[in-house]
């Protein structure tokens, strides 16, 4: 059962924390002092969710203990206050509670003849306070009779070692933990039982004979065995899902005897040097666990929808093609499409002689149960021309469940988590772009996803991310280590760009055309189309004007023989500039402000499918010289400010395998920055969020360049422009956007070498 789904307990928990001690000053003299704690509450949020932020669990209660016991000097009574005044802080959730101090003579654990004892219970908020000599009995104090007509059977020192905790050694070493089980079977009663008689003395004649003795002995022993597989952050999700565990073990192989009630006492005697003995008991009941067909499904999310995470795949045709028509095809029925993972190549595994796959992933929102989204993903593929002729073998698209909520599920027909996913290297690295930090539903594993990813071993050929440019060039492939560097052309159609304003005229298409042969002669593999200045200062054209400028180029470009093989880039901050620009055969859309500037942008470069280039800049052109402060450095934020607007590219149906970067140099950001910026690129690209996205970086001819060379002329500053574009290649940029292309492709060239490609000769 989900953990959503799971039905408010109808018995109380409880946190125990026994025998904490420490030296007191009474009455002038040091005592030893034990306090014993048992807090009666609801532990429904840490035992579901096995995270610590929602745990109440006893260490919070022992930091408790000891910051009152820090007051050498306080009498039993008031640190019973104090106690109780900490722990009612904690939670709201408290139902009863109780408290013993104890004090001792110095020696220890030797009782003196004035033992002074103060017990103190909050019983549904109703406080009494008292003396006594007598111990209270550990737990709530209002735990009701047991009823007629159940019998208890209890083994409370199960002893085994596991994995248990949030601390790193926590992680990586068992430890000794204590397993207490308490089982209630119904029975029929022979003659009267009074409600008054204590619970631990019931007579063995009122008992029904089990049908099966010795079961209970048995079911304790496979509960402590389950639990030793088991790797948990909390007592408390430890602790539920044992109990969950006792009821599905003794209906499936001992249903002749009905168990009403399961509780689980979760210990570990080693957590605390001054502690005797803490933990958490589970309680449960069989009207907690829903109905069987409500068990088959968790709840809906917030939203009204599961969440499945889609293994995407395939190896004939226009791969990525296949992938995207995969995902439309899911939206249109209903399946959204929440976000992807970057795209990798993978060598083919078992059926080798075929070839290379493209595999992702995908986050789905889905009102389909798991068997009925099966149903629609195999008619996804159907409808996309799957054709099954060899097992693992060659297909255009694959289409499978990883997981669907936190639900397990084995059938012949679909097993959730996938079998093997944790050893595929090519289903873990798309995942981890996804959710790196969760791991497989309890109690399968606590080990996170990365984690597992790490801890396989180094393949022989690293994955590297594809990015289409367009559909008759080479994608990017961006964490391949011999990668070639693109080469990004500027071609303003502009008067008062910075560099070239007014050298290329959007109505001379005969000079236009002489600059693009020459251009792609000389090593330019994309073509940067702007018709908006977005130097400093610069004036706001509109966008008619802009229209008119590129429109008429890009259509000039696509019909040249010589560009058959190169991408057209438009570089604009308007949605309807880029949709036109797209029309008119553009491949890339290439946006200064990311899509900040124009609030239709994402959705429209989304629609048209093209990949984005997404550049770092704060505000606009004319106020970005003013926003250059970074407190946490240029990098950290840099990183920070570029992920919010990858989501927002997400969000906005960009697909991440259509995302390249751009660190936006001379954009909001002063020398010394731009300097770092371009040191330290090699950290940028592994920005948590970020790792195997491309990168553009455009200096050339830049201010700072010239400041730095003492060189006015923007045209003249093409030798402190090579040894940025060289630091570019150094850094790990995918392409360089350059005005000098001849020049600038013979520099890219050199600096490969020395950096990336291994020449033998």
């Amino acid at each position: 059962m989900s953990s959503s789904q799971r039905a408010t307990p109808s018995r109380t928990d409880s946190i125990t924390v026994n025998a904490f001690t420490y030296e007191a000053l009474v009455d002038g003299t040091n005592q030893r002092r034990s306090v014993y704690a048992n807090i009666s509450t609801n532990l429904g949020l840490g035992s579901t969710s096995d995270s610590i932020d929602r745990s109440e669990n006893y260490r919070t209660v022992v930091d408790h203990l000891r910051a009152a016991a820090s007051d050498k000097s306080a009498t039993a009574r008031d640190l019973g206050y104090d106690i109780l005044n900490r722990c009612l802080a904690l939670s709201h959730n408290i139902e009863a509670y109780s408290i013993r101090v104890r004090s001792f003579l110095k020696t220890p654990y030797i009782p003196s003849l004035d033992d002074r004892h103060l017990d103190i219970r909050l019983l549904y908020r109703s406080l009494t306070i008292g003396k006594s000599k007598v111990p209270i009995r550990s737990g709530p104090g209002n735990a009701p009779a047991m009823p007629t007509n159940l019998r208890e059977h209890s083994r409370t020192q199960w002893k085994f070692s596991g994995i248990l905790g949030v601390l790193p050694e926590e992680r990586t070493t068992k430890q000794p933990i204590v397993l207490g089980i308490t089982l209630r079977q119904e029975f029929q009663s022979m003659i009267p039982y009074s409600h008054q008689e204590s619970r631990d003395h019931v007579p063995t004649q009122v008992m029904k004979p089990s049908t099966n003795d010795g079961f209970e002995y048995l079911l304790h022993e496979q509960l402590a065995r389950y639990a030793e597989r088991t790797s948990f952050f909390t007592v408390e999700a430890l602790g539920a899902n044992l109990a969950d565990e006792a009821f599905a073990i003794a209906d499936a192989k001992y249903p002749q005897n009905s168990i009403t009630h399961v509780s689980i006492r979760i210990g570990k005697p080693t957590a605390f040097k001054d502690v005797g003995d803490a933990g958490v008991e589970i309680a449960r009941a069989r009207s907690d666990l829903g109905s069987p067909v409500d068990a088959q499904l968790p709840a809906l999310n917030a939203q009204g929808k599961h969440r499945a995470i889609i293994a995407l795949g395939g190896n004939t045709g226009d791969r990525i093609s296949n992938i995207e028509a995969a995902c439309q095809v899911m939206d249109s029925r209903g399946i959204k499409v929440v976000r992807t993972s970057s795209a990798y190549e993978t060598e083919a595994m078992y059926v080798v002689n075929q070839e290379p796959f493209l595999n992702g992933a995908c986050e789905v929102e889905t009102t389909l149960g798991p068997i009925e989204l099966l149903d629609e993903l195999q008619a996804v593929e159907k409808s996309l021309g799957r054709s099954k002729v060899i097992d693992k073998g060659p297909r255009n698209i694959d289409l499978d469940i990883l997981l669907y909520d936190n639900v397990l599920l084995e059938s012949d027909r679909l097993n959730i988590p996938h079998k093997l996913m944790l050893e595929r290297e090519f289903v873990l690295r798309p995942l981890c772009d996804l959710i790196p930090h969760e791991s497989l539903p309890r109690p399968l594993s606590s080990t996170s996803f990365s984690e597992h990813l790490n801890s396989l071993p180094t393949a022989s050929k690293p994955l590297s991310t594809i990015t289409p440019l367009a559909s008759t060039l080479p994608p990017l492939d961006t964490l391949n280590p011999a990668r070639r560097t693109q080469i990004m052309a500027v071609l303003n159609l502009t008067p008062d760009s910075f560099s070239d304003g007014g050298v290329h005229s959007p109505t001379d298409l005969t000079s236009l055309s002489q600059t693009v042969k020459s251009h792609i002669a000389a090593g330019a593999s994309i073509l940067d189309i702007g018709g908006q200045s977005t130097r400093p200062g610069a004036a706001d054209v509109g966008e008619t004007e802009e229209l008119q400028r590129i429109v008429p180029a890009i259509k000039l470009i696509r019909s040249m023989p010589e560009a058959t093989k190169v991408a057209i880039s438009v570089d604009t901050y308007r949605a309807n500039v880029a949709a036109e620009a797209v029309k008119a055969g553009a491949d890339i859309i290439n946006d200064v402000s990311a899509g900040t500037m124009d609030p239709e942008m994402l959705s429209t470069a989304a629609r048209t499918g093209k990949t984005v280039v997404l550049m770092h800049m704060r505000g606009t052109p004319e106020t970005m010289t003013t926003l250059t402060d970074y407190p946490d450095g240029v990098v950290e934020t840099v990183g920070r400010e570029l992920l919010e607007r990858v989501k927002a590219a997400e969000a906005a149906g960009i697909r991440k395998w259509r995302i390249i970067l751009d660190p936006g140099i001379g954009f909001a950001k002063k020398q010394a920055q731009n300097l770092e910026l371009l040191r330290r690129l090699d950290e940028l690209r592994e920005y948590e969020g970020l790792k195997g996205l491309p990168w553009l970086v455009g200096t050339s001819r830049k201010g700072f360049i010239g400041r730095i060379t003492d060189v006015r002329e923007p045209r003249e500053r093409n030798w402190g422009t090579a040894a940025a574009v060289t630091a570019a290649v150094q850094g790990g940029a995918d392409v360089v956007r350059v005005h000098d292309v001849e020049e600038m492709a013979k520099v890219v060239k050199m600096a490969e070498a020395i950096w990336r490609i291994q020449d033998e000769t």
